[in-house]
């Protein structure tokens, strides 16, 4: 009876075993998920907060802003910035800042050149 009693518990020992493996899997999978879930969320609202700066940009245009687009645009969409300077009676910091502003917006691009900055306009 002795060895039989031994044998009873080594059987239960074993079969408790898997069972805790189980639960520690599930509980491994669970934090995975939840993980995955996580960054999911992460990655969404990134997209939004980037999806609604560069919409809001846009939507800040002032009249001088639209001034020089159009000017660049008449121009074949180059021109330097000297000529936009004189062609919109703009002072030169002024000019300068909003080309800048633009490029930042990433509607225009500029290009030192010997000749001056030239402003090209982006499709």
């Amino acid at each position: 009876e002795e060895n039989l009693s031994v044998h009873v518990f080594e059987v239960d020992k074993r079969v408790q075993k898997p069972e805790q493996g189980i639960e520690q899997r599930i509980s491994e999978n669970w934090v995975f998920y939840l993980l995955i879930v996580a960054a999911i969320i992460v990655v969404a609202i990134l997209l939004m907060y980037f999806y609604k700066t560069k919409k809001q940009s846009e939507i800040f245009l002032t009249e001088e802003d639209k001034m020089i687009i159009d000017y660049i645009k008449r121009m074949n969409g180059r021109v330097y910035l000297k000529e936009l300077r004189q062609a919109l009676e703009l002072p030169s910091t002024t000019a300068w800042r909003r080309v800048k502003r633009l490029e930042k917006m990433g509607i225009v691009e500029t290009h030192r050149t010997p000749a001056g900055l030239i402003i090209i306009l982006k499709k």
